[in-house]
């Protein structure tokens, strides 16, 4: 029997910006195929998360950590290896510590995104590379102001973050 991935999700996420050193300091709850069930964190210097179980949970630390074994198991049978791209090296099998890890960048992403979509008109152009912006017009004028930006740039394409899914606008804002 082929076995299924596993659906990883981190809710209730508390960054710690200010004790952040060499990894996130965070705590969240992890979630695993729509459940409830156990808290990680880390405390930012470097060091592994933390697995525990829920508070008011008939689990103890042992069950938890048990059960991460199997799930850790999972992950790595069932999720693409990374490869690092920056430093090559060898793919490495992922389990739930690197998981997290990334669920913490993309929901860093996605409220830095939500940050500046509320001040700013994002947008891209096939000329140059990277995001432009210019202050958030007032809504009766944000296709007034589409409008003017693309008069400027005359035989670009021009792909405003507003006209994309969430989800596709953060990937541009994170990559371009």
């Amino acid at each position: 029997m082929k076995e299924t991935k596993p659906r990883i999700e981190l809710k209730n996420v508390k960054h710690m910006e200010a004790l952040s050193e060499e990894t996130h300091a965070y705590s969240a709850t992890v979630y695993v195929d729509g459940k409830r069930w156990a808290s990680v964190s880390n405390q930012g210097q470097g060091g592994p998360d933390s697995v525990y179980p829920l508070r008011n949970s008939k689990k103890t630390y042992t069950d938890i950590q048990a059960e991460l074994k199997d799930l850790n198991k999972r992950i790595s049978n069932t999720f693409d290896p990374l490869v690092d791209e920056r430093y090559g090296g060898p793919p490495m099998k992922q389990d739930l510590e690197l998981v997290c890890g990334e669920l913490v960048n993309k929901y860093l992403y996605r409220k830095e995104f939500l940050r500046a979509r509320r001040k700013y008109l994002m947008f891209t152009t096939s000329a140059k590379p990277g995001v432009f912006q210019i202050s958030r017009p007032a809504k009766d004028r944000i296709e007034h102001a589409k409008a003017a930006i693309s008069a400027r740039h005359i035989g670009e394409t021009l792909q405003f973050l507003d006209d994309l899914s969430e989800e596709d606008a953060i990937e541009l804002f994170t990559t371009a």
